[in-house]
């Protein structure tokens, strides 16, 4: 029988395939290991095929997280108080050995990047001032080359990043949760900014661009599913 979970695992599947190929990519052109030095046009292909799958990840991690219960806001003030009082003092010989340091995998985005409304400032436009003395032209604009050489470490970490959420959707859920239940109610933004989301292409778009749509609609779809539950268990 069909089922959301099961539809997402099927997006899940996919999206994992597209980001592996993305640092296959690098691994062929030998790049993306030490350095972060990458070109114009790779950088700019990749940030292309990027995007969508970012946006794609958080709506499986909302399916993911739709029906786990916030817990009710605690000021900080509170939670430190707690944890003052659980903090125990550490026993005599205990061991003082410095912890193994593991790599850090860059957090995941949780949240759409919202969009800014507010209305462009209107500047006034430049009037002709002219002046005695000697003339100089304005300096012109350096042309931007396809193969220039830039700087791709925010790239690689971001794919690092959706590589690790991928491979474990319910921690990513759980992160959420955790999130929202650090803010207080009103300052809680949803996951899905309204409309289309982040990363959306109409034209030509690509296989990660549908992927993206696919799990629009099914995270909806299974918000909706729960808002129906839980209006018929109040009813």
């Amino acid at each position: 029988m069909w089922s959301v979970d099961q539809a997402a695992e099927i997006q899940r599947r996919g999206l994992l395939r597209a980001v592996l190929g993305l640092f296959a990519t690098l691994r062929i052109l030998g790049l993306g290991g030490e350095t972060s030095l990458l070109t114009r046009g790779l950088r700019r292909s990749l940030w292309i095929s990027l995007r969508p799958v970012e946006s794609a990840v958080r709506r499986l991690i909302v399916i993911a997280s739709r029906e786990m219960v916030v817990p009710d806001y605690v000021a900080p003030d509170a939670k430190a108080a707690v944890a003052k009082k659980k903090r125990s003092p550490r026993p005599d010989g205990a061991s003082d050995k410095p912890a193994v340091k593991r790599e850090r995998i860059p957090a995941f985005l949780l949240i759409d990047p919202r969009k800014n409304f507010e209305p462009r400032k209107k500047f006034a436009k430049n009037v002709g001032v002219y002046f005695l003395g000697e003339w100089r032209p304005s300096a012109k604009r350096p042309v931007r080359a396809e193969d220039d050489i830039v700087d791709g470490s925010l790239l690689i970490r971001r794919m690092r990043a959706v590589k690790a959420a991928l491979e474990d959707i319910p921690a990513q859920a759980q992160r959420l949760i955790a999130h929202q239940a650090a803010l207080p109610p009103e300052k809680r933004l949803p996951p899905m900014r309204p409309g289309m989301p982040p990363g959306h292409r109409a034209r030509k778009p690509l296989e990660v661009h549908k992927a993206l749509l696919d799990c629009d609609i099914l995270a909806r779809m299974a918000l909706d599913d729960v808002w129906k539950a839980r209006q018929a268990a109040a009813g």
